[in-house]
């Protein structure tokens, strides 16, 4: 009884870990990505130090992103070297796509929630 238990227990493990991986797959960042996410942690000036550490232009400096409490950035997806980021807000949440070029933002385009 305890092998069968034991059995069911490991066989259980393996499905949840399994699935699990292939459910929250990770997608691949620029370590450039990986430092603009992580400064940006629910203050809109978080926000903003990261956009003029990382802008191109200044119409990306100046992006009304920056108006946002934006927090817990998810990077969702990759298409070549633009990344699609949930950031959730004080109220819902907000989708950007940021595109890089040569290690600086040149464009950030607002997405409509699904």
């Amino acid at each position: 009884m305890k092998r069968y238990i034991l059995s069911l227990l490991i066989i259980v493990s393996v499905i949840f870990v399994t699935g699990n991986t292939a459910c929250n797959k990770e997608v691949e960042q620029s370590p450039e990505m990986i430092e603009f996410t992580s400064m940006i942690k629910g203050q809109s000036a978080d926000v903003l130090a990261a956009l003029i550490k990382f802008a191109a232009t200044d119409d990306v400096k100046n992006h009304n992103m920056a108006f946002y409490n934006l927090k817990e950035p998810n990077v969702t997806e990759k298409n070549g070297d633009c990344y699609l980021v949930e950031f959730k807000t004080e109220l819902s949440s907000k989708i950007y796509e940021i595109c890089w070029k040569d290690k600086k933002i040149y464009r950030i385009t607002e997405q409509e929630e699904e």
